[in-house]
Formats: C-alpha cells, structure tokens, sequence
C-alpha cells in the first residue's frame, strides 16, 4: 500500500514537472535562458538527481557542448567538449534511445573512454574526483533530426536513478528537443 502511495507521489510529480516545461517552452526567451529555465524544473521532480547539462551538438566544431546545467559549476562545465561517441552523451547520442546508467561500477565503464581533459573539467564542475552514482541520459531528437543529449546524474547518496525515471526524462528530452 505504502508502495502504491508513493508511485502516484511521484507520478503525480513528475506529470506536474511535464507542465511546467511544457509552459516554460512556451515563453519568449532565448534558447539559452529557455533551457536553463527547463533545467529548474526537473531539479525538484527527481530528488535523486543533483546535477544535469542539456549537451547540444555543435556541427562546426564536432563536438557535444554543455548549453543548460545545474549542480555544476557553468564556469567550468563551459569548457567541456565531447566527441561523438564519447562517454555517455555521446553513446545515447548514437543509440538513439534513452539509458539508464545503474551503479558506480557501470558509470565507470560508461564513462571509460572520456578524455582526461573533459574528465578534468568535470571533475572540477562538480566539486569532487568522484564519478556519479548512477545516470539517465536520452537523446532529443525530433523525427530524424538529433540536437544532443539530457543527462541526469546522482553524484552522491544511496536512492539511485532506475527503470522509472527513463519515460519521465525522454519526455522531458522530446518536449526540449520540439
């Protein structure tokens, strides 16, 4: 029953966090503003989470640059650029598909072929040496077009992402990419 109780919760959370991206989508800001506004809204949905970055993909320069974060230093994440391919942004990039990244063991492999100067840079955004605890990344993409990646991590706790989180983020993800 307890169990039952806190799945409407966090359904019912997660539906009012949709809205409110739906409605923030709607106001005239500029695309950065517009996604950092985004970003607020799915900070209070998923409690697990303390860290997040809208990776856009930048034709010219070929790689995935950070455009909307929280729970990293912008300063710093700013100079983040990732190649196709690389870690898990550009893994879900390729696939296509949203993933969920379930233990410290399976982040480090994940994130296994991410350079060392954009690990650095990482490291640095968020305070600590230490890999996330578990992930959820989904591609935003729109019919055959790909703009990049939303990427959820829990950096620290024991309460880990899980199988429930993926719908509610590519949702997330499909509102952002529209």
């Amino acid at each position: 029953m307890l169990t039952d109780i806190l799945i409407k919760e966090r359904l019912e959370r997660q539906l009012q966090a949709l809205n409110e991206v739906a409605k923030t989508l709607t106001q005239p800001l500029e695309l950065p503003e517009l996604l950092n506004a985004v970003m607020d809204r799915i900070v209070g949905v998923l409690e697990q989470v303390q860290a997040g970055t809208i990776m856009l993909w930048d034709q010219s320069a070929g790689l995935f640059r950070p455009a909307a974060m929280f729970g990293f230093d912008p300063s710093v994440m700013r100079g983040m650029g990732l190649r196709m391919g690389e870690s898990i942004t550009g893994k879900v990039y390729d696939e296509g598909k949203a993933r969920l990244v379930r233990t410290p063991e399976e982040v480090a492999q994940v994130m296994a072929d991410m350079r060392e100067a954009n690990l650095r840079i990482f490291e640095r955004a968020a305070g600590t040496e230490t890999l996330p605890m578990s992930i959820v990344a989904a591609p935003l993409t729109v019919s055959d077009q790909k703009y990049g990646v939303l990427v959820l991590e829990n950096l620290h706790g024991d309460v880990h992402l899980d199988e429930f989180d993926l719908p509610f983020v590519q949702s997330i993800a499909d509102l952002v990419a529209m």
